[in-house]
């Protein structure tokens, strides 16, 4: 399973309505504060000291007596103490806190304004913070003792000091880990709160019990049939309560939380030794919320949100909201070495997607970090990187007079494509391999307000957006089964001498830093470009696609054993996994890929028949010659063709114009009659019949759609964003929906996955995405290593 969180998130319509609402809200808010408390003339708070690595600053509530005066007679809702104290045995206990510094909503996407800050007191001064944190302390006051201490970054770190700020990353190890617990801060509860924090404890052992029995089936290969979160009555053989409508509602609530993907999240949760969720006033322990998140996940109930309930964007964001937790808790449990308590299944876990490189130097460790988070987001850009700086403390004992080009750099004057390219080559320089540029590429930006891609960043370094729409083939997944090698890296390691291997390395220079030298070999040239996934799972659009698959030479030559036209046609959707195996598991295809293409053709067909113009003809003429010009046009002409080239008579999986005849005839369907019958169509008696013929067609589409949508949820996971295409040596692959004609898929030796590449203007390659090409991921072009041909080529 790909936990990318890309295909959950909403249209930017949607996302800058609710920031709309957020942004009047508070700003309302924040100005009634100003107009009430005249604290212009009331001296802000200045740190008195700067710290570095050997101590921290904790604050605490002050408990004023009623009737005690306030700092300059001004009494404010919360009013705090700031204390420094060296990081050691005379530490005071703390509590951590861990927030979204911006709007607390996961559709927000504008940040809070100066206007919306709202004062406290700090040491009897005036200091602004924002309504978040705001919030957070208001209610931590209430409901721990007041000699309590608190770590909020936001405070006990001097923000306008970049170099304590620097000091300060190189501690966030020490500060999780020795908190007394950690107190993740989701925002004002509502009143659906209450009853997700019911819903997620009541049946919390048995969601353990359930969440690690199927993660050792998924681990022994055994692949789950899909529950559907319209229908949940299956949790009850897991001991689950099924779960209403109104349910997902309330937990969608909870969910919807931006807290749950921001990138500074995941070390936050892998250093801290005790972690509740608190909701308003509402506690929760992260353990509950964790559980449910991987049975969600590995029900895959979670991505059938995407099926029915597409434009709800509460639900989408509460399935976003599990997958975040699903990939913060694989970091979690990577970073102390067990799930479930158990080391032994963390090791059937691919935690660190497909890389499966055993250094503990900062490139490798920073390397796996990025890809097992890919889709979180960080309010400054740098931040993707920075927010994993404590875990590298902790596990590679990262020291910035070793590691020179760690250094974090606070200077807002510096651009972010300058630090990710001076990282991004320590990656490369420290691993040997391209794992870094298979999340690369100029493809998948969306359109305004999406922020665009990074400007002056070299096109084989990526930019981390989290709303790129192009998932990335490499992701942790609950199996180790997805280890691709397509430049057979590792089979030639074995193989080649040392001196060779050093010279098919990447190549960097100083004196070019935009500049990436790889070795590589062409695959193939795209030829043809098949239909995007959503032009054929929504507006059922095949044309495109079956004339690419009629082009391929049939047995397919490029597997062991060949493959028929269908098998490919799947096993490439689904970039050939069912989440726990690869190669996916054949009843996707025999099964359910043929609901789902019986289904898809056939309301196409009904599209055309039942459209305003072609029911006229038929009225006009004879349903049954309606019926002969409709099959000879657009996609159908292929399917005989496509079912005749993939076996025997009755045992292609393509429909064939006969199938679809049987189907309009178990409608009832006018156009069923035999070509030249029938007469014309009586428009009284259609008429009359329309209600009844609508409803028979309800019937037998959702009765076609059963094992369609069994297919369907696999698919989400693997073809969202993504176009068939072929090439000119007869491979068949996916990749981005931006991908075009002449452009190159090439092996770039230490890269897992083929890379789509366009010659750029000068004399080097622009990077496009990452492929999927079948019969290509596990080495299997590369047929002998010792004598394979690899070409420099130059990246920019």
């Amino acid at each position: 399973m790909n936990f990318n969180p890309v295909i959950l998130v909403l249209s930017a319509m949607n996302l800058a309505a609710d920031s709309a609402v957020r942004l009047t809200t508070d700003v309302a808010a924040g100005l009634v504060q100003k107009v009430q408390s005249p604290l212009e003339n009331v001296p802000g708070f200045q740190y008195y000291d700067t710290i570095g690595t050997d101590s921290l600053r904790l604050l605490r509530f002050v408990d004023r007596p009623p009737g005690t005066p306030a700092p300059h007679n001004l009494r404010l809702e919360l009013e705090l103490v700031l204390e420094t104290h060296s990081i050691g045995l005379d530490c005071p206990k703390y509590v951590a806190l861990s927030y979204a510094w911006g709007p607390p909503n996961m559709g927000a996407l504008q940040e809070y304004t100066s206007v919306e800050r709202k004062s406290v007191w700090i040491n009897s001064c005036r200091f602004e913070i924002r309504p978040n944190l705001y919030d957070a302390l208001n209610h931590l006051q209430q409901l721990f003792p007041p000699s309590t201490y608190f770590w909020a970054d936001a405070i006990c770190i001097n923000q306008d000091n970049s170099t304590e700020i620097g000091q300060q990353f190189g501690i966030m190890d020490l500060v999780y880990s020795r908190a007394d617990e950690t107190i993740i801060w989701l925002g004002k509860k509502s009143r659906h709160t209450a009853e997700a924090a019911v819903l997620l404890t009541r049946d919390a052992g048995a969601v353990r019990g359930a969440a690690k029995h199927l993660l050792e089936k998924t681990i022994a290969g055994y692949y789950q049939t899909p529950i559907f979160a319209v229908d949940t009555t299956a949790f009850s053989q897991f001991g689950v309560t099924p779960l209403t409508e109104q349910n997902w509602t309330s937990l969608a609530d909870l969910l919807s939380r931006r807290w749950f993907g921001r990138a500074w999240m995941v070390q936050e949760v892998a250093l801290s030794k005790r972690i509740r969720v608190l909701c308003g006033d509402i506690f929760i322990e992260w353990d509950v919320i964790a559980n449910f998140a991987i049975f969600i996940c590995l029900t895959h109930t979670i991505i059938s949100f995407l099926q029915f309930y597409p434009n709800n964007p509460s639900f989408l964001f509460m399935a976003a909201g599990f997958t975040f937790t699903t990939s913060l808790e694989l970091v979690s449990s990577w970073y102390r070495g067990n799930v479930f308590g158990s080391s032994g299944l963390l090791e059937g876990i691919d935690c660190v997607a497909g890389l499966g490189l055993e250094e503990k130097g900062p490139g490798s460790l920073l390397l796996k970090l990025i890809l097992t988070t890919y889709g979180f987001s960080a309010t400054q850009r740098r931040d993707k990187l920075y927010s994993h700086y404590g875990i590298l403390h902790s596990l590679a004992g990262l020291d910035y007079k070793t590691h020179p080009s760690f250094l974090p750099d606070r200077d807002k004057s510096t651009p972010d494509a300058d630090i990710f390219l001076r990282l991004g080559r320590v990656m490369i320089q420290e691993t040997k391999t391209l794992h870094l540029i298979t999340l690369s590429g100029e493809a998948g930006y969306p359109w305004w307000p999406l922020p665009p891609r990074i400007k002056h960043l070299p096109t084989w370094m990526p930019d981390f957006s989290p709303y790129r729409m192009n998932l990335p083939l490499l992701g942790p997944s609950f199996r180790q089964s997805r280890n691709f090698d397509s430049s057979a890296s590792r089979k030639t390691a074995q193989i080649l001498p040392a001196h060779k291997l050093r010279e098919l390395e990447p190549l960097l220079s100083d004196n070019e830093p935009n500049k990436l030298y790889v070795s590589a070999t062409r695959l193939g040239t795209i030829t043809r470009l098949g239909d995007s996934w959503s032009d054929m799972s929504i507006h059922r659009r095949f044309s495109a696609t079956f004339d690419l698959l009629l082009s391929l030479p049939s047995p397919y030559p490029h597997t062991n054993p060949s493959q028929g036209t269908a098998e490919i046609f799947w096993r490439t959707l689904l970039t050939d996994s069912d989440v726990s195996n690869t190669p996916a598991h054949p009843d996707l295809g025999h099964v359910f890929f043929r609901s789902w293409l019986a289904s898809k053709t056939f309301q196409a067909l009904l599209s055309q028949l039942d459209a305003p113009v072609s029911a006229l003809r038929a009225a006009m003429k004879n349903p049954a010659s309606e019926l002969d010009r409709v099959f000879s046009s657009g996609l159908f002409p292929a399917l005989d063709q496509l079912a005749r080239a993939d076996g025997p008579t009755g045992s292609s999986i393509f429909p064939t114009q006969a199938d679809l005849r049987q189907h309009l005839a178990a409608l009832g369907h006018p156009a069923a009659a035999s070509p030249g019958g029938g007469g014309p169509l009586n428009l009284v008696a259609a008429a009359k019949g329309l209600l009844q013929y609508q409803a028979r067609k309800r019937e037998h589409v959702r009765g076609l759609e059963g094992g369609a949508r069994q297919f369907n949820t696999f698919a989400q996971y693997y073809a969202n964003y993504k176009r068939l295409f072929a090439t000119d040596t007869g491979y068949i692959g996916s990749a981005t929906e931006e991908i075009r004609q002449g452009q190159t898929v090439w092996l770039l030796y230490g890269c897992p996955t083929p890379m789509v590449l366009e010659a750029g203007r000068g004399d080097g390659c622009r990077v496009v995405g990452d492929a999927y090409v079948h019969g290509a991921m596990f080495g299997e072009a590369v047929v002998d290593v010792e004598r394979a041909r690899w070409e420099r080529v130059c990246l920019v």
